[in-house]
């Protein structure tokens, strides 16, 4: 009971605030676009601010480049020489013949939709430690698509230029989805955590964030669309987006019925007990 005493005396002197933020994500539904695509249009990759990309007329069509689109923020490969049909993009979902849906379950009026071409999107916002990444999207296949893996994370990369995807060299993979869709043409919400640890390795310093994402197993097409991430100070126990002291009495909660929060486990051990008091004061203490 000491250690708790000293713990309520030391938080009751304290007045540092630090506040959890979303991190900006540059057209992050994929409703941004230089000109309306057509129904069942798809752009031929895409990349980024300032370039413009060719269509496809459909899922099915050769690339044309006569009426170019700029995609901001997302970006793919885009090999140079002969035009070459990339087989992901933003595309605004066709009609079906049977009247339903090409996929349900998104807002807006776009999505990209991927195959086995990597998309992504670098941040400009270098890792901290002892900070969770939540990472929060949708993700689904088509109504003529089979259910497939949905396959999107989040990878470390050392500029903002690179195209920051899953083996690329120079990057760290921090986190990435293995989940299996479970119906066809549904989009559902998911959610990735990475969890940076109170002193960032070697590899992860000065190192921006990258979303990044590709459909299914390569032949299957999977379509994404609204993706947030959001960075949370372990420490934030009342979820109001900042470690003060009205974090103590959840805090005190937590550890005197046994529940588990992940921002109260400040030493990241798996559990909230009386180890996590020391830490717990340290992120007061700024």
């Amino acid at each position: 009971m000491t250690r708790f005493w000293i713990f309520l005396s030391l938080v009751f002197s304290t007045g540092v605030s630090i506040v959890a933020q979303e991190i900006p994500i540059s057209n992050p539904g994929f409703e941004i676009v230089s000109r309306p695509l057509d129904s069942g249009e798809i752009t031929n990759g895409a990349g980024g601010d300032g370039v413009l990309v060719g269509t496809r007329l459909s899922l099915f069509d050769p690339p044309q480049f006569d009426d170019v689109v700029e995609i901001p923020g997302w970006r793919t490969f885009l090999p140079t020489g002969d035009p070459i049909t990339i087989l992901t993009g933003v595309l605004n979902p066709p009609a079906t013949k049977s009247g339903k849906p090409f996929v349900a379950g998104f807002s807006g009026q776009y999505f990209a939709s991927a195959r086995n071409v990597w998309m992504q999107q670098t941040l400009n916002h270098q890792l901290v430690p002892n900070t969770r990444y939540r990472l929060t999207f949708l993700c689904g296949s088509s109504l003529t698509e089979p259910g497939d893996g949905v396959f999107a994370g989040m990878v470390a990369t050392p500029d903002l230029n690179t195209l920051a995807f899953a083996g690329v060299p120079g990057t760290t993979t921090l986190a990435l989805s293995n989940f299996l869709a479970p119906e066809i043409g549904q989009m559902f919400s998911w959610t990735v955590d990475f969890i940076t640890p109170k002193n960032l390795p070697e590899h992860l310093q000065n190192h921006y964030i990258a979303i990044a994402f590709v459909g299914g197993d390569g032949i299957t097409l999977m379509n994404f669309d609204d993706f947030q991430l959001v960075a949370a100070t372990i420490g934030d126990v009342n979820g109001d987006g900042q470690v003060d002291l009205l974090d103590i009495q959840p805090f005190v909660e937590l550890l005197t019925s046994g529940s588990y929060q992940f921002e109260a486990d400040t030493n990241q051990d798996g559990i909230v007990d009386l180890l996590d008091i020391d830490p717990f004061v340290e992120i007061l203490g700024g």
